[in-house]
């Protein structure tokens, strides 16, 4: 009786497993991030720094993300891009990366969850697509909104901090 049952929970994690991975539901690591659309749920970003992958919904694209010794928090993709100095201080209106340039529309002082953080926004155009990011150093890419024509996503971590944290 105990060999059965040993077999039947085997063969329930197995499948659940299977639909796991068959469904692109993500594994949850320190190093992977999700974002999800606040307004079409099945809409999500994943990034997954050990997989070295990016993913919109069912697709998944290589990413190269900066090491720690990089001068810049990033990573590239076919998907989207994401860059912002390492150190605040050298942040400054404009930069680029890989070709892709980012634009320092505001600084804030802004209140998430009870805690204040001091928030950056920061606009690039990427392949036809306006993004907004919004992120801390202290909590990291906290969320973004991309743009296309008249289609618009808002994208919000779904975790206690995003991409980029110094939090650990």
């Amino acid at each position: 009786m105990r060999i059965w049952i040993t077999v039947l929970l085997m063969m329930t994690l197995m499948i659940l497993l299977l639909v796991a991975l068959r469904t692109g539901s993500p594994v949850k690591t320190e190093r992977y991030f999700h974002y999800a659309n606040l307004f079409k749920s099945k809409q999500f970003l994943g990034i997954d720094i050990d997989s070295e992958q990016i993913s919109l919904g069912d697709l998944a694209y290589h990413a190269i993300f900066c090491n720690d010794h990089h001068q810049y928090i990033c990573f590239s993709s076919k998907a989207i891009n994401f860059a912002i100095p390492r150190v605040p201080k050298y942040l400054s209106d404009y930069w680029e990366l890989n070709g892709i340039q980012y634009k320092l529309l505001k600084t804030e002082l802004v209140w998430l969850m009870g805690q204040q953080y001091s928030v950056y926004r920061i606009e690039s155009e990427q392949r036809g697509i306006w993004l907004n990011f919004l992120y801390s150093y202290e909590i990291g890419l906290i969320g973004f909104q991309a743009t296309m024509g008249k289609s618009v996503g808002n994208f919000l971590t779904t975790e206690k901090t995003g991409f980029g944290s110094s939090a650990k």
